[in-house]
């Protein structure tokens, strides 16, 4: 998930999350490099990106990532079907991609957080659905 703050990034996120997914969030002003190195490392299928310039600034050092099926926009930009790219409007009106019902655990992968890469290789953090919900619920008693 390449997006700044905003509502389609939490759509996407709790929705992925929803289903069982993983979900890769990813800077979106990191260098070209960096993503693909974090869509390989990650084995990332989709990337969700806001425009189809962002995707043009990356498709050509993405273009080896053989697990990367699917580059989805919000909105931003004709689609290209060529350079893997399509309009979320379009991908989800594709009959027949539904997921399969995940019966998940408070300890199965939820993300995957990569540091920003300044002193070498990003890294990956795992972090599951409960280490998420033991830090909001933290963060609510704080609050208080």
């Amino acid at each position: 998930m390449m997006l700044r703050n905003c509502r389609e990034w939490v759509v996407f996120h709790q929705a992925a999350l929803a289903l069982g997914l993983v979900t890769v969030p990813v800077y979106p002003d990191d260098r070209p490099d960096n993503v693909a190195y974090i869509l390989g490392d990650s084995g990332a299928r989709l990337l969700l990106v806001d425009s189809s310039q962002t995707w043009a600034l990356l498709a050509g050092v993405c273009e080896d990532l053989r697990d990367l099926k699917r580059v989805v926009s919000p909105s931003g930009g004709p689609a290209d079907a060529a350079a893997r790219l399509m309009l979320a409007g379009d991908w989800l009106a594709i009959p027949g991609k539904g997921a399969d019902d995940q019966d998940g655990g408070p300890d199965d992968l939820a993300t995957l957080v990569y540091t920003s890469g300044t002193t070498g290789r990003p890294m990956g953090v795992m972090l599951s659905h409960r280490n998420i919900l033991t830090n909001a619920h933290a963060s609510l008693n704080h609050v208080r």
